[in-house]
Formats: structure tokens, sequence, C-alpha cells
């Protein structure tokens, strides 16, 4: 019933439009060559449009009708996405097809020539419904130039902390060449200046040659010993072939080196040393690193504290060896304990450089415990010194 009702509905407003256009048409019909003529406002919800065109002398040549709801959204449709913001009035200001008839119509044109009586504008989509999707339409319009900004600063940060990591390396390496410069100066001035007393003959005394001889020879040998050090600090650590090692029977070894070098320098050095089990890796790439550590803790003690002291100490972890070098000399900043790892990098103030450091010994060590997996971390000791850690995973085959 209800479809009949719409048909039926239908052929009574076609027959009201072919009436309006036998009306209109008697005295008002196109002349041959014009535009076709639009008779509309047919009676009903949705009223037809009949266009007619003459291209005869005889009279009416033909016409068309349209549905005019059907013709405004398809035109719509044509639109595509931007549909959604166009809507179609009369010039009575009546809403007939397009966006939510609650939105407020921003612009506003009239259709010309063919559909004079209709009116096309757009409407604001800040308010009601259409919100959500024209924000999401916008966001992603934006989205690219966003991801371009941010991705531009940054690569602007990146490049900004590079560029300072680069100074600050630069600076470093000019102060390492600066203190090394001194350090062999100092002794060269003095064995030339006696070599020189010897080559002129000032020196008439045999017993006072024979002394500046020894100086010479003395002072030379201390010179090679120190020019060795530096270049042993500087090389950068290459693990060799990887074997078994126990490392109970080279930390004592190492004990057994430094123990002297300890006692002339007033400190003691303890060891808590438990057995482990065997990890494989470079023996004398290790023993350089914790080498390192040890030295660490003879240079930068605290002379007038009443026992300055030191502890290396080993344990295993579960399938990790625990090498900790305990001291409670003058200590590492806060700020400074990941930095210190940094090749030239050192800690200035009283107390410290006086025995040579020149801030590759600590990056020695970091980068050959990492070669074999391991991590190496600074904190404060128990009694305000330093505390460094190592953790190196034991294996049964090797890596």
């Amino acid at each position: 019933i209800e479809q009949a009702q719409t048909a039926l509905e239908r052929g009574r407003r076609r027959l009201a439009g072919f009436a309006a256009l036998r009306l209109h048409m008697t005295a008002s019909a196109p002349a041959i060559g014009d535009d076709p003529k639009l008779i509309y406002g047919a009676p009903g919800k949705a009223p037809y449009l009949t266009a007619v065109a003459r291209t005869t002398v005889s009279g009416l040549h033909g016409a068309v009708q349209f549905d005019q709801s059907s013709l405004l959204q398809n035109m719509l449709n044509q639109a595509g996405s931007e549909r959604g913001s166009l809507v179609i009035r009369d010039s009575r200001g009546t809403w007939l097809a397009g966006a939510d008839p609650g939105l407020d119509v921003l612009v506003e044109v009239p259709f010309e020539r063919f559909l004079p009586h209709l009116r096309l504008g757009t409407v604001s989509l800040l308010r009601g419904g259409a919100a959500p999707a024209y924000r999401a339409n916008f966001i992603w319009q934006i989205l690219p130039i966003l991801i371009a900004t941010l991705l531009g600063a940054l690569a602007l940060l990146v490049r900004s902390k590079a560029d300072a990591q680069e100074r600050e390396l630069r600076l470093r390496q000019q102060e390492f060449a600066t203190r090394v410069t001194h350090e062999l100066k100092t002794p060269l001035a003095g064995i030339r200046l006696m070599a020189e007393n010897l080559e002129m003959g000032a020196v008439k005394n045999p017993l006072t040659a024979q002394e500046f001889a020894e100086r010479i020879v003395t002072e030379s040998e201390r010179l090679t010993e120190r020019v060795d050090e530096i270049l042993q600090s500087a090389k950068r650590p290459t693990v060799g072939a990887k074997k078994p090692i126990e490392l109970q029977d080279m930390l004592l070894e190492l004990v057994e080196e430094w123990e002297p070098r300890f006692d002339d320098a007033g400190l003691i050095l303890h060891s808590e040393l438990d057995r482990c089990d065997p990890l494989y890796g470079d023996p004398e790439t290790l023993r350089d690193a914790f080498s390192n550590l040890v030295d660490n803790a003879l240079k930068y003690h605290r002379p007038e504290i009443a026992d300055p002291q030191a502890t290396l100490r080993l344990h295993q972890e579960g399938s990790m060896a625990c090498i900790e070098v305990v001291d409670n000399g003058l200590g590492v900043p806060a700020e400074k304990r990941k930095v210190i790892f940094e090749r030239f990098s050192r800690v200035e103030g009283p107390g410290r450089g006086k025995a040579g450091g020149h801030g590759l010994g600590l990056a020695f060590a970091k980068e050959a415990i990492v070669k074999h997996r391991g991590t190496i971390q600074c904190k404060e000791g128990p009694e305000g010194g330093a505390c460094f850690t190592v953790r190196i995973p034991i294996s049964p085959r090797r890596h």
C-alpha cells in the first residue's frame, strides 16, 4: 500500500508539473536557439522541474522533467569529499539538500541561468555533528607538515648535540696534548742540561760526572716508561683469540703486581676473591682493563686520611662474574660518573691529575669490557670514594 501511495503521489506531481508547463509556455516559450527554459514550483514536498526547448518555428519541440530532490543530491555527490560542507537552499532560505540545516552558512551564491531559484552555500563545520569529521580531515591534512617539522627539529637537535660533542672532544684532545707535552719536556730539559754540562767539560769532578751520567740514564728510563704508559693508555683494546680464563688466578696475580706500588704510596690493597666459573675472553685485554681500575684507585687516593686503602673483589652472581674496585679516595662527582668513560675525559679539581692521568684508562677499560659483552658502572663508595663495578657474562662456549 505504501509503495502504491508513493507512486500515486509521484504521478500527481508529474501531472501538476506538465499542467504548469502548458500554462506558462503558451505565452513565454523560449525562442529558437535560446537556452532551455525551466518551469519549476510544482506543488508537493519534492517538486519536479521541467526543462523545455524549441528548435523549430512550428512551436514547442521537447520537454524533460526532473525530480528536484534527486537532481540536487546528484549534484552534491559530484562534489566528492567537499559535499559535507555544501548546502543548497531556495531563495527564501529553505533547506533543500546538503549539510545539516542547523549549521551556519558562511558564504552563499545563486545558481546562474538554469536554476536561478536556488542558492549554493558553504557551512561552518566547527559546530554540530560534522565537527569531528572536519577536525579529523584537518588533522590528516596538517599531519605531514607536523611530522616534517618534528623531524627537522630533531635533526637540528641531533646536529647541535653532535657539534657540541665534537667541540668537547677537540678540547679534550688539546688538553691531552698539552699535558703530555709538559710531562715529557720537563725530564727532557733536565737530561739535556746535564748532557750539555758534560759535553762542555763544565763538570771537572769525575764523581760528579759519573753522577750526572747515572741521572741521565735514570731519567731516560723514566721517560721511556712514561712514553710507554701513555702509548698503552692511548691505544684501543683489540680482542685476540679467546680462551678460558680463571678470573681468581688473574686477579691474584694483579694484586701481587700492585701491592708494592700501594705500599710505596702508603696505601693498603685488600683482596676478596671468590672462585668463579671460567669465562671465555682475551686474558691480556681484560687484565689491562682491571689494571686500569686498580691504577685509578692508587692515583686518586687521599693521603691526608689515616687509612687510605682500596679493595679488589670477585664473586659470581648467577651467570655473571662481578668484579669490584672500591676505594676511599677522592671519588667521582655524580654528574661525571658516565662522562669519565669517554676518551680524554678527566675530573678536574684539587689533588687530581698529579699522577699523570690523561683520561684514557677508564675509556680503555670500558671498551675492553664491552667487547666481552660486559658492563661497567661507577658509583660512590661506602666510605665516600669510588666504586667501579664490572659484570661480565660467563658462558661455557666462545663468543
